[in-house]
Order: C-alpha cells, then sequence, then structure tokens
C-alpha cells in the first residue's frame, strides 16, 4: 500500500505560489491539485493502455510455460524428421517418450514436460510483476487448455495497480474507463479544514510498491504537478499584468 499526501515538502511551496497568485481558496487548490495528481498517476503507472497490459500476460505467462503454438517458433530444427517425430509425439500425448526425446537434446533438455502449476508463474514474478525468464521450462503438454484458461484469467487482473489510482480520481469528482474499474484506492479529504487542509491519495494494491521502487512513479507525479503549478502561478501573474495593461 501506497498513500501520496498533497501537501508534502514536494508540493507545499508551489500549491502556496499557485493559491497566492490564483485568489483561489487553500483547500480548493489542495483538492483541485490532489485530483490532478491521481490522475498524472494513472498515466505514469503501467500499462499504458488495455491492449499493452493483455499483451504483457501472454508474454509473461509464455516465459514460464511453453504452449504447443509456441514450440515451433521457440525451437526450430534442422533435423526435419526429429521435428516431425516430435509433433507426431505432441499429437498423441506421448509424454514419456516426449520426455526421453528432449532429455537427449542439446537444445530441448532444459525443458521440463510436467503437469500445469500456477505456482510456478507466481514464483517467477519479481516484485514488479514481470517475468525475466528469455525462455519457458515447464512444458504442460497434455494440460494447454488449462494454460489458455489460466491466462484468460489473469488478463482479467490487467490494470488492476492503475485501478487503484483510478479509485482515487472517481472519489475526488472524475471519470476513468472501464477496465480500471477494480476497487484499490481510497481518498482521505481534508481539504476543508481550518488549518492546513490536505489530501491523502492511497493506493491499497500490494504490488504497486514494487513499480514505484522501479519507476519512481510518485516522485516523478509529484514533480511534474510541482512544475505544473509553478508554471500556472507564471500565467496566472502575466495574465494580471496584460488586464491591468502592463
Amino acid at each position: 500500500m501506497i498513500s501520496v499526501e498533497v501537501q508534502t515538502q514536494a508540493v507545499s511551496e508551489a500549491l502556496l505560489r499557485y493559491q497566492a497568485y490564483t485568489g483561489k481558496e487553500l483547500g480548493t487548490v489542495v483538492k483541485e491539485q490532489a485530483k490532478l495528481l491521481a490522475n498524472r498517476l494513472i498515466d505514469l503507472t503501467p500499462p499504458k493502455n488495455k491492449a499493452q497490459g493483455t499483451k504483457r500476460v501472454d508474454i509473461d505467462i509464455g516465459r514460464v510455460y511453453l504452449r504447443n503454438e509456441w514450440f515451433e517458433n521457440i525451437f526450430s530444427f534442422t533435423n526435419q524428421r526429429l521435428g516431425d517425430r516430435i509433433k507426431d509425439e505432441m499429437r498423441k500425448g506421448a509424454d514419456d517418450t516426449l520426455r526421453q526425446i528432449f532429455l537427449h537434446s542439446q537444445k530441448l533438455n532444459r525443458l521440463h514436460l510436467e503437469g500445469f502449476d500456477p505456482a510456478k508463474h507466481k514464483a517467477a514474478r519479481n516484485t514488479a510483476g514481470r517475468v525475466n525468464y528469455k525462455y519457458p521450462y515447464s512444458y504442460p503438454v497434455s494440460q494447454q487448455e488449462q494454460i489458455r484458461a489460466y491466462i484468460d484469467r489473469r488478463k482479467k487482473n490487467v490494470g488492476i495497480a492503475k485501478s487503484g489510482w483510478a479509485a482515487c480520481y472517481r472519489a475526488l469528482g472524475g471519470s476513468s474507463p472501464a477496465w480500471l474499474s477494480h476497487d484499490g484506492g481510497s481518498v482521505e479529504d481534508e481539504s476543508q479544514a481550518a488549518e492546513h487542509p490536505y489530501v491523502v491519495l492511497t493506493n491499497r494494491v500490494a504490488y504497486f510498491a514494487g513499480l514505484d521502487s522501479k519507476q519512481n512513479i510518485v516522485a516523478r507525479a509529484l514533480e511534474g504537478r510541482a512544475r505544473d503549478m509553478i508554471k500556472g502561478a507564471q500565467k496566472a501573474v502575466e495574465r494580471a499584468k496584460r488586464s491591468a495593461g502592463l
């Protein structure tokens, strides 16, 4: 879980400058900027879109479990006779025969013919939820339908980390796409407090912390909002000067 307070040292100076030059109430500015920050956190949290996320699911799971249709893409055979024999044994589901063929092949001996086990994917994921294997090692040759079903289930979770911030954005009056509808975030809104108004955005998705440690998502979003507020204050000054004929 990660919380971001819109009244931290990183943005407090920019908030005060922006509030002073725009003439808005400080609480109004704090809530306004919290909403903009939530939107920026959505943008910076991967994936960029649903299509990219579902593609990553295919790639990452494909680095753990070998699917029959990917076999020839990864392993090309100069020995056509061996290739034809392997395909024939695959069609028959002859796991024991295939296991012996792979065991005695320098190219294929890293493959393990075994039952499908979702725990292998979970164990292979890093703190950001990605798989770094170059090639799959687990080959559930006779359980291909189970792999497809598992991929379909995982695709339903695409965008969960992003959804944590989307929930915050909606709580502050924004709207988000339907694929970001998971409820993984919350807002503590004290923007109307008489002294020291603040808003806290919380992303409760556990693995977001891993993403953030690798990509500095929160720090980049806060720095970006501070820059934008200073620019906004400068523009407010310029508008005031033009209105005054200066």
